[in-house]
């Protein structure tokens, strides 16, 4: 939901604050997706930064989501004629605004080619997301119940045609 992105977005001001940041940068599609509410597809690249005055900013595969929890949308180029670009992550570098003011990322996923334009100083800041992430909002409760219950319905399904002699790939 839009509202509970929006929530959480000043949940993680809340920790930039503390730990003195005033711009993060995140690239992880699972963060991307819980501070904006965009998934992007797997074969895609996608970021978002998060400045303490409250600015939003996603960067966008092709075209502008539909989903809204975000201030300001960049797209780039990520496919050209119907062939998937290599270079997206670069691309993404070309639209970021004072890239030496990121100030916090998370280590574990920020390609090395975002680190060199970043802040002599950078915090990695992935710890303080784990933590808030521990704590699951409505939007993400219903998620994980959604994907129960089609785990529920596939089991269902395979207990009743399940019988020796056939295969993985049939059920």
């Amino acid at each position: 939901s839009i509202e509970l992105c929006q929530s959480r977005q000043s949940r993680l001001r809340q920790r930039m604050q503390e730990i003195k940041t005033d711009r993060l940068m995140l690239t992880s599609r699972q963060n991307v997706h819980w501070l904006t509410g965009f998934w992007a597809h797997p074969l895609m690249s996608t970021a978002v930064i998060l400045d303490l005055d409250g600015h939003c900013t996603l960067f966008a595969p092709n075209r502008e989501p539909d989903h809204h929890a975000w201030s300001r949308v960049e797209i780039f180029e990520a496919s050209s004629l119907c062939t998937l670009r290599q270079n997206q992550i670069e691309l993404i570098s070309e639209k970021i605004d004072r890239p030496e003011k990121i100030t916090s990322t998370e280590f574990s996923d920020c390609p090395v080619h975002f680190r060199e334009k970043m802040a002599n100083k950078v915090i990695d800041i992935e710890p303080k997301i784990l933590k808030l992430r521990r704590s699951k909002d409505k939007d993400e409760v219903d998620m994980l119940r959604h994907a129960i219950g089609c785990s529920h319905a596939m089991y269902t399904r395979a207990r009743e045609i399940i019988e020796p002699g056939i295969t993985e790939l049939e059920v």
